[in-house]
């Protein structure tokens, strides 16, 4: 009896050990943003900047359709002139171990020509600005929201 006990213990931990939960939450993450630098040439296609993030998923659904008028990346800057919109780039294929969830760097680089000094009440020569940066999935989970540190254009 004791053996036969063992073994069924056995067979249900094995179960439960080989049952792996996925790594990360439904709900998207990001951290660690950087700036690749923090003075901008305002109105300067040829001037950009940087931003990079880790995203983690624990249902690796991020990609949304594009022409759901949703988008994927989320910057919204402090003056609230301008609000940046980006997609991930399309995974064509099977993501292997997705099941588990998947993580990955996203690198996203914003030109002087997206980012523009507001002159809306009075003329400037410099301004400053920080974005709020957040993702959405496909399910229209939202991540967490992380600031970047002041942006300054001339």
């Amino acid at each position: 009896m004791s053996r036969f006990f063992l073994i069924v213990t056995s067979i249900i931990l094995l179960s439960f050990y080989s049952c792996k939960k996925a790594l990360y939450s439904v709900f998207p993450t990001i951290e660690q943003l950087k700036l690749s630098k923090q003075t901008l040439q305002s109105n300067n296609p040829k001037d950009s900047l940087l931003i990079s993030f880790y995203v983690y998923d624990g249902d690796a659904d991020l990609g949304v359709d594009r022409n759901s008028g949703s988008y994927d990346i989320y910057m919204d800057e402090s003056r609230t002139i301008q609000n940046l919109r980006f997609y991930f780039p399309e995974i064509n294929g099977a993501i292997p171990g997705a099941g588990k969830g998947i993580e990955g760097l996203c690198n996203v680089y914003i030109t002087g020509k997206q980012l523009k000094i507001d002159s809306t009440f009075a003329p400037k020569s410099a301004d400053t600005l920080y974005l709020k940066v957040y993702v959405v999935d496909k399910a229209g989970h939202k991540s967490n929201t992380l600031f970047t540190n002041p942006i300054y254009l001339k």
